[in-house]
């Protein structure tokens, strides 16, 4: 077998070394080539002058009647409520099957009934008793009589002390003082014959019932609750400064004129999470109650809702509220002349707004505010009407730069108050929650 001998020349080397070196050559071309031109490009050069103008919307000032958004949480209170108890001894014979905890009842309803016969056997027992003595009575009235005619032909001439022992004046007061006490005993038997009924002393709402039919009870034993349905409380919590907004009826005088009628301020009623943001509920502050919270310092005002389970038919389909609830209450405040109402975000550093001056220069201008809401302040001072409020976000802006206008026209940004409700109270529309 003959082998094959590869014979390596120089030109093999060559060749090789050619398929290495070209690319890195290439390659390396390339980049001077791209670095060259970059360097010869000509360079531009920013002219040194002031920064550009920053283009911003801004809100004519306009002053005008303004109320402050008063808004407030509290819990529903019931206005009336009692805890059924039997003033008598007996065993329950008469309990309605409809009475249900969460049932309602009227008025004057007798709820339970207890056991009749002991109680009637002492209405008789009284009468009985009074009857007697009545009769006791009119024979001590014909020995009285008696007693005078033997006196006025006896001729004597007798004390008043002895007259009145021989015209028996002493048993006769005795026998009223008992025909006295047995018209009480009567009225007495005949009050726990009464009480063998018991009723609903208003229309409510049962919220517990303790016992059963045939169930025996003592006096003072529980029986049910029961929460009046007329009216709920709600007590709301404020800080005290803003009392001076609201119309808080004073003590001296009748909180009502009429049924439909309240003196105090006007309240709307929410519930965002359970109702939605399109239903309320319509209230008015009764009174302020004559104590701060002890801990957080804060005012507490009543807010009285009628017919707050919705039963009446010009309240069908509103929401009912529910005791114990914990509700938003939104107050018509009173108004301030001459006010300015703005977001609170227009506010910088709660003290001051930006202002585009007649130069068109950024002015940081302080402000008096009166009342501070949770979207909205309002201002009595420190801005003159046509001042130009700037409303745009300006971060890391100081006092004299150059401001433009967002459009040529001037189409102003307007102050972005939240829309007011639909719903009318005392034929005005009430702010909705800020």
């Amino acid at each position: 077998m003959t082998d094959k001998v590869t014979t390596t020349t120089p030109l093999h080397y060559l060749a090789k070394a050619l398929k290495v070196l070209l690319p890195c050559g290439i390659l390396a071309a390339g980049i001077y080539t791209t670095n060259a031109l970059m360097e010869g490009k000509p360079k531009r050069h920013r002219p040194a002058g002031a920064p550009p103008a920053r283009l911003v919307d801004v809100y004519h000032v306009e002053y005008s009647n303004e109320a402050p958004t008063i808004v407030a949480q509290g819990d529903v209170m019931a206005k009336r409520s009692v805890n059924l108890r039997s003033q008598l001894r007996g065993t329950i014979t008469e309990l309605p099957h409809h009475l249900i905890p969460g049932g309602f009842v009227r008025q004057g309803e007798t709820l339970v009934t207890l056991d009749k016969r002991d109680y009637y056997l002492a209405v008789k027992e009284a009468e009985a008793v009074l009857d007697r003595q009545q009769a006791l009575y009119d024979v001590e009235v014909g020995r009285r009589r008696a007693a005078e005619m033997e006196y006025q032909l006896s001729g004597q001439d007798l004390t008043e002390e002895d007259l009145a022992l021989v015209l028996r004046h002493p048993q006769l007061a005795q026998i009223e003082a008992d025909i006295a006490r047995s018209q009480a005993s009567l009225e007495k038997a005949i009050i726990n014959y009464d009480r063998t009924q018991i009723t609903a002393p208003f229309d409510g709402q049962i919220i517990n019932i303790d016992t059963a039919e045939g169930s025996q009870v003592r006096d003072n034993t529980v029986l049910m609750d029961i929460v009046a349905t007329d009216t709920f409380w709600l007590k709301a919590s404020m800080p005290a400064q803003q009392l001076q907004w609201l119309t808080i009826p004073s003590a001296n005088r009748h909180i009502y004129t009429n049924q439909a009628d309240c003196l105090g301020s006007q309240v709307i009623i929410r519930n965002p999470n359970e109702w939605g943001e399109k239903q309320y509920r319509e209230g008015c502050v009764t009174s302020l109650l004559p104590e701060l919270d002890k801990r957080i310092k804060t005012a507490s005002v009543l807010i009285k809702i009628d017919d707050p389970l919705a039963q009446k038919p010009e309240n069908e389909g509103k929401p009912v509220v529910l005791l114990n609830a914990f509700l938003q209450a939104e107050f018509k405040a009173l108004p301030m002349d001459d006010a300015i109402k703005l977001p609170r975000r227009y506010l910088q550093k709660d003290q001051f707004v930006w202002i585009m001056d007649d130069q068109n220069k950024l002015e940081a201008r302080d402000v008096t505010i009166v009342h501070r809401g949770q979207k909205t302040v309002l201002i009595s001072d420190g801005l003159t009407p046509g001042d130009r409020i700037v409303t745009t976000p300006l971060i890391g802006a100081i006092q004299g730069i150059a401001l433009k206008l967002r459009s040529p026209s001037e189409q102003l940004e307007t102050a972005e108050t939240p829309p007011e409700p639909s719903h009318d109270l005392s034929s005005s529309t009430e702010e909705q929650r800020s």
